[in-house]
């Protein structure tokens, strides 16, 4: 009899589409560096901010700016309000057409010692910070569909007029903007352009880190270092680009994103590299990928790369040094899995909250102790894959071993089903494990007597309304011969 680990953390994706009847490999989970299992947090309200509806169209951006304020977006006639998060309310900063956020672009913020900055590819809008007042950025600046603060200035992309360029304001410190309400090809002040001429593509997107600027291209990546000549002086291109110009994370001083051959990469300034091989099948069947809207959670202890679909209905997640997997609303009502209604992120760094803004219009936050979006159940669970433990011989399943662990709260009793396919979509009736509400702790529970088979494939399903930790499965066997 020979005993082997089932395993539980290659949070990889079969070529079967969990929500269109296939299955997943990994839904709704992360893992630790031990392997052990977990679902994913939830989202639950923050007493930092109003646990009412924001915005019952939904929130199209939240930012958290440098002194712990949170601020947010939200579609409204046509074009977009600007609200200022509190616990004790929500104030709306647009009272007229001069106050709202033109554009029908994802909105994207920069913020100064002085400003938040938006643009949503039309005329940039501005509030104040000290007066939380809304208007109209002054000068000329492009109908931008990105912004960047760097080294004092504004840097935006010029998707209407030269759409090669990459346009920056004059300088400004402290409280005093006038100088970020400059704009000029040449002739006021320090502002103007450089071009991003390596190949004649438009930049579609434009990121910083403290010391560069990295204009995508729809086929190449341009980085720009400060100057004291040139401004701006071309650095290094990578030959590869943007093909979701909101995709785009910051590592740290590197970048994630969707590349034009519908790759996820990973890249420093020099070179790059693609994660996605993985779910590379998955990712071609997207219908619509220039929607796609990305960012870092780090949520103690996990380190995560977020990538959402809107139009397709999918989010994937990239575990730093683990794998791939898929997250999901699901809606008892009509028992169907649907959009992750995280629509939009910031992460707080005066409150230590990872704050979304919800496709149903809250702010929320997410919650490893939470089990449940807002209300509504997290259905997860992990599978094997099929698995032949090197041999297509016929071999006869004595027993699982399953390890769990469970937490301290004991005022529920959770469970773990267990089911298992040899054949693609032909499942065993799940067995389900419930344990004691007072149980807690490590614990092994095993199942005995699961049948000859040639290839399996496991799936173990987790309660959804409580805390249960799979750390491992072994599976006693006997190979029984061809």
């Amino acid at each position: 009899m020979a005993q082997k680990p089932i395993p539980l953390t290659n949070m990889q994706r079969s070529s079967l589409d969990e929500l269109s009847g296939g299955s997943a490999i990994a839904m709704n989970v992360v893992s630790d560096k031990l392997g052990a299992v977990y679902k994913r947090p939830g989202l639950k309200t923050s007493d930092n901010l109003t646990s009412s509806v924001v915005n019952s169209n939904g929130l199209t951006s939240v930012h958290a700016s440098y002194g712990g304020t949170v601020y947010a977006t939200g579609p409204a006639y046509g074009v977009s309000d600007i609200y200022k998060l509190a616990s004790g309310g929500v104030l709306n900063l647009s009272s007229d057409l001069e106050t709202r956020l033109l554009g029908t672009s994802r909105p994207v913020l920069a913020e100064t010692e002085a400003l938040l900055v938006f643009v949503a590819g039309d005329d940039p809008q501005k509030v104040v910070l000290a007066t939380a007042v809304s208007s109209r950025l002054g000068g000329t600046p492009p109908k931008a569909t990105h912004v960047v603060g760097n080294r004092l200035r504004l840097v935006m992309n010029d998707p209407t007029v030269d759409k090669s360029k990459l346009r920056y304001s004059d300088f400004a410190t402290g409280s005093v903007y006038a100088g970020n309400e400059i704009w000029s090809f040449g002739g006021v002040g320090t502002s103007g352009y450089t071009s991003a001429a390596a190949r004649p593509d438009p930049i579609v997107g434009v990121y910083e880190t403290a010391d560069a600027v990295f204009a995508f291209g729809t086929t190449n990546l341009q980085i720009f270092t400060p100057d004291p000549n040139l401004v701006y002086a071309p650095a290094n291109t990578l030959e590869v680009g943007c093909a979701a110009p909101y995709s785009v994370i910051r590592l740290d001083n590197n970048f994630a994103w969707l590349d034009h051959q519908r790759r996820f990469v990973l890249a420093s300034g020099n070179e790059f590299q693609a994660i996605s091989a993985d779910i590379g099948k998955d990712i071609k069947g997207i219908s619509t990928v220039s929607d796609c809207f990305g960012y870092r959670l780090r949520q103690d202890p996990f380190d995560l790369l977020v990538w959402t679909f809107p139009t397709d209905g999918r989010t994937f997640v990239y575990q730093l040094g683990g794998g791939w997997a898929q997250w999901a609303g699901y809606s008892l009502a009509t028992s169907n899995w649907r959009l992750f209604k995280a629509a939009c992120f910031t992460h707080n760094t005066v409150t230590d909250e990872n704050i979304v803004g919800t496709t149903d219009g809250y702010a929320a936050v997410f919650n490893n102790d939470t089990y449940t979006d807002l209300g509504d159940p997290i259905k997860a669970y992990v599978e094997s894959g099929f698995i032949n433990r090197g041999t297509d011989n016929k071999k006869l399943c004595r027993a699982v071993h399953l390890r769990m662990r469970r937490e301290t709260d004991t005022t529920v009793s959770p469970w773990l089903s267990v089911s298992y396919a040899d054949f693609p979509g032909q499942w065993s009736s799940p067995e389900r494990i419930s344990l004691r509400y007072d149980v807690a702790g490590d614990i092994v529970v095993t199942l005995r007597s699961l049948g000859v088979y040639r290839n399996r494939n496991w799936r173990f399903e987790f309660d959804a309304g409580s805390k249960l930790v799979l750390s491992g499965v072994t599976e006693d066997y006997d190979e029984l011969g061809a």
